[in-house]
């Protein structure tokens, strides 16, 4: 779980209630061709490509970890900065369909895809829902709480984490400020990277507001559904 909040873990997991079609989610599923990028707009996309790489790579420049994970984006920056509107574009849509009347690029990818691959967890890959199951009803997991057992392991971390004088320790005071916070959250029973119904869709946990995804899951999700509606964790790799 650690890992995973972390976005280190190769798998996310994603909690899904009811008989959703999750292949309509599938990355790899193939639709109509549909515009993908309009011609017109090349400046206006590489633009704002140069300022999203700018936003992630200043959020990533002061964790150590992410060294490497900067050095591409100064990269990606500053090839895009060189680029011409019409190169960045051509590099963009390699491989697409061009409209030759508009210049728009058309492709195939499935708009809604959230998913590569959507596998079976295990206990080392997602927290189970009830007895170590990825499979029950609301009714079964409605007035789930934290355990003592796992309070007691993260508080132990924590205490272990912070008597070592590491990037490790900074890094954690950092994003979680104190110990209470950083238990509570660790050991919340329902933390799952995303959440979807045929009610809400697909709804996935936001980068810079992990501790409210946490903390407010259960009234945002579980709390309004039908006891009786059969909740099934799976792992997604992108």
């Amino acid at each position: 779980m650690d890992s995973n909040l972390h976005g280190f873990n190769v798998f996310f997991t994603v909690l899904v209630a009811g008989d959703v079609d999750m292949s309509k989610y599938d990355m790899n599923k193939t639709v109509e061709p549909y515009v993908a990028y309009k011609y017109s707009e090349r400046n206006k996309l590489r633009l704002e490509a140069i300022r999203i790489y700018r936003d992630i790579y200043t959020k990533n420049l002061s964790n150590p970890e992410l060294s490497m994970f900067s050095d591409v984006l100064r990269f990606k920056i500053e090839e895009a900065e060189e680029m011409t509107d019409e190169e960045y574009f051509d590099n963009i849509t390699n491989g697409m369909v061009v409209d030759k009347e508009t210049g728009n690029a058309l492709t195939t990818i499935n708009p809604n895809g959230m998913y590569l691959t959507l596998t079976e967890p295990t206990l080392k890959t997602a927290l189970s829902l009830k007895d170590d199951m990825f499979e029950c009803k609301v009714k079964d997991v409605i007035n789930k709480t934290a355990t003592i057992e796992d309070i007691e392991k993260y508080s132990t971390y924590w205490d272990n984490v912070m008597n070592t004088p590491s990037v490790t320790r900074s890094n954690y005071l950092e994003q979680y400020k104190d110990k209470e916070t950083y238990v509570k959250l660790m050991s919340n029973p329902f933390f799952y990277n995303a959440f979807v119904s045929e009610e809400t869709g697909w709804v996935e946990q936001s980068l810079d507001k992990q501790m409210e995804w946490v903390f407010e899951f259960k009234d945002n999700f579980i709390n309004k559904l039908d006891e009786n509606i059969t909740l099934r964790v799976y792992n997604f790799t992108r």
